[in-house]
């Protein structure tokens, strides 16, 4: 099944510190990770979005300032760039 091979690639992917993947802070790495297909009728659904509107579509994690002015600055900026696209 899809989990059983997603379970194989997390299992494989934690065996792998040997490459130097891990950072000197023992306590973050390089971003190695499993990609796998977006399930986006779980995801527009969490966001209350409808399914038939904006293809193709994209996905992104982004990590903003911890300061509330500079994330907001940081926000406005993605919007922006989001909108232009």
């Amino acid at each position: 099944s899809s989990r059983r091979i997603v379970e194989y690639a997390l299992t494989a992917l934690s065996c792998m510190e040997h490459r130097g993947g891990c950072g000197a802070d023992n306590d973050s790495g390089d971003g190695a990770g499993v990609m796998t297909a977006i399930p986006w009728n779980v995801v527009l659904d969490g966001a209350q979005l409808d399914a038939s509107v904006g293809k193709p579509r994209g996905l992104g994690m982004i990590f903003l300032p911890q300061d509330e002015s500079e994330a907001a600055m940081s926000r406005k900026l993605i919007e922006e760039a989001v909108v232009k696209q």
